[in-house]
């Protein structure tokens, strides 16, 4: 297949935007026929594969808890590989959705699945796989960048050892051999001290002399690339004024986590990094460690409203800050400056060719109005409805308020629009649109 825009002999079955493939981001086209794997942005095929070549499809997830979905394919020459295809998280758990529905794409085009329960998939992380950066349990290649293992007291781990052999015995000539040198050592140490003394001979107070300290060279050690860090100068940082900041300072590499009011945020860091946190009366828990033999000191600051609140400093080499600090409301020092709003861009129509019908003016819908096919899912206060379906549908939710999570799909090359709309009580509150062929609507409103 040379395009994305399959024919009308094999229909778009479902697709799935937001993946990684090998830290790349990709998108997944499942077609009547096969699954395509597409390079995000430029639209190039990776790999098209049959789904008679997928041996087997495993739905499952990394230590990062991200949910994943790895493919056996077999090759001419009878060798099995394996691809494992990330999805990013999306809010509402629209990443565990979009793989659950790969899964039951795949399952439908008869091939092998093996799917695990959502409880099941989720285990629980100790501070250990908080500092994993993203590799996959019992993988040899990592699918993110990972950073050095270290014990939960913070020590680094040294690489594993056989048990040295026991030294083969020696012979006694050169134990005997040994003992003489050593005695002759300690002879000429001896007359070195005292020049005009013989063996044998007793030295008289008046003849003896002070001897002068031997004057041993120090080495000069040698330049390591841990050293070589110790020559960075870390310039001031201005802190923000507004909010909640961490900042890490560091002369040279520094790997690790942040975790506050729900929200998780990767940290590697290179001199001084500033980190924002959404959050407020909380506690910010974090683990960060250096990632050289460096003596030099390693600070972790928080900051509420450009004031100091916890600040942690280590200078073991390969040291590890265990943060647990606590904040309350953010504050803000400096007023913020409110922009001058925009003119309201005009809420996009349906498509005039479609039959409408008319909203109620009591409770809240949803809209979806497109000329052709589309797929997808509405989420409400923890229900979700699958979306399968074309030309002008209304779906009511029973909610009078909260949060609204939508990812509607067009299942053809189209460049028609499809609208996606939010009413309550018969107003607008919340629309989106899109005219790209195989476009995708992600939708997100409060109520």
């Amino acid at each position: 297949m040379d395009n994305l825009n399959p024919g009308s002999d094999e229909p778009v079955r479902f697709k799935a935007e937001k993946i990684i493939i090998s830290g790349i981001r990709h998108e997944a086209i499942l077609t009547s026929r096969r699954l395509i794997l597409v390079y995000a942005g430029t639209g190039a095929i990776r790999e098209s594969i049959p789904y008679a070549d997928i041996t087997t499809a495993v739905a499952g997830i990394n230590t990062l808890r991200e949910p994943l979905i790895t493919l056996s394919t077999g090759a001419p020459d009878g060798s099995r590989r394996e691809t494992v295809l990330i999805f990013i998280h999306q809010p509402a758990g629209m990443d565990i959705q979009e793989r659950d529905r790969c899964i039951a794409t795949l399952a439908e085009q008869n091939v092998p699945v093996q799917a695990i329960s959502r409880h099941a998939a989720l285990p629980a992380l100790d501070r250990k796989s908080l500092m994993d950066a993203g590799t996959l349990g019992g993988d040899a290649s990592p699918i993110r960048p990972a950073v050095p293992d270290w014990t939960i007291y913070g020590l680094p781990q040294q690489s594993r050892s056989t048990v040295p052999e026991e030294p083969p015995s020696q012979s006694p000539l050169v134990t005997i051999a040994a003992v003489i040198l050593v005695i002759g050592v300690c002879i000429a140490a001896l007359l070195f001290l005292f020049p005009g003394h013989q063996p044998g001979t007793s030295v008289s107070p008046a003849n003896a002399t002070n001897p002068a300290p031997a004057i041993v060279p120090v080495p000069t050690p040698a330049v390591t690339p841990e050293m070589a860090t110790q020559d960075v100068i870390l310039q001031p940082v201005d802190i923000p004024q507004n909010g909640i900041w961490v900042r890490v300072a560091y002369p040279g590499l520094a790997t690790g986590a942040l975790k506050a009011g729900g929200w998780s945020f990767d940290v590697n860091n290179s001199i001084t990094d500033l980190y924002q946190l959404p959050v407020g009366n909380t506690m910010i828990e974090g683990l960060i460690g250096k990632m050289d033999g460096s003596a030099r000191a390693m600070d972790v600051e928080v900051y509420n409203g450009g004031s100091l609140v916890s600040k942690t400093t280590t200078t073991k080499p390969y040291g590890v800050i265990d943060l647990h600090a606590s904040v309350g409301s953010a504050v803000i020092s400096k007023p913020l400056i409110t922009p001058t709003p925009a003119a309201p861009a005009a809420a996009p129509t349906p498509d005039t060719s479609l039959v409408l019908h008319t909203i109620p003016a009591n409770g809240v819908y949803v809209r979806v109005a497109y000329p052709g096919n589309f797929t997808g899912s509405i989420a409400a206060n923890g229900f979700t409805r699958e979306v399968n379906s074309s030309g002008d549908q209304i779906y009511q939710l029973s909610m009078s308020s909260g949060n609204i999570d939508g990812y509607l799909a067009k299942s053809e090359g189209s460049t028609a629009n499809m609208v996606v709309q939010v009413y309550k009580d018969g107003a607008l509150v919340a629309y989106d649109n899109t005219s790209t062929p195989l476009g995708v609507v992600d939708l997100h409103a409060t109520l």
